[in-house]
């Protein structure tokens, strides 16, 4: 039986990479829209809302959701799961909470500016734990779709002498 991969693709798994690509797209412009809504005019009052936090996390969600499924899509089937895949899956959502967390911490009462008194506020120190958290989704992305090619693989040499 051959272990192989397939020459040409399936059309699930062709669908698959084109929805996975779809999403991560059209998060990235959620995403974008959500942390600048000045760029379509939905810039209504000063500050940060909840419900544009709310927004710029969706969209991250959905480029996380997308990039992983991705992977996944890109992968080979029959090739075991390996332990680095693991880790790089856990990353990509431990990324997101992350984002999550530092993104919200105002609404969640963890922040400087707490919710019932003030505006929520995306200062600095949000904005470089939401940096560190998509960092942290790009590192487990890089190591969930790192692969080997076939190329590389150093070729064993039959031994002719013990024939």
């Amino acid at each position: 039986m051959s272990t192989e991969p397939p020459a040409t693709p399936s059309i699930e798994l062709s669908r698959m990479t084109r929805a996975a690509v779809a999403s991560v797209i059209f998060g990235f412009f959620i995403f974008i829209l959500g942390l600048f809504p000045a760029i379509i005019n939905l810039d209504t009052k000063p500050g940060v809302g909840v419900l544009q936090l709310a927004v710029t996390l969706w969209g991250l969600g959905m480029v996380n959701a997308g990039a992983a499924l991705w992977a996944y899509s890109e992968r080979h089937r029959g090739a075991p799961r390996l332990l680095r895949e693991d880790i790089g899956v856990r990353l990509i959502a431990t990324g997101f909470v992350i984002s999550a967390f530092s993104s919200l911490a105002d609404v969640l009462g963890i922040g400087s500016h707490n919710a019932p008194r003030r505006l929520p506020y995306l200062g600095v120190w949000q904005q470089t734990g939401l940096g560190i958290g998509i960092l942290v989704s790009v590192l487990g992305l890089l190591l969930y779709a790192k692969r080997y090619s076939p190329d590389s693989a150093p070729d064993v040499q039959p031994d002719v002498d013990n024939a």
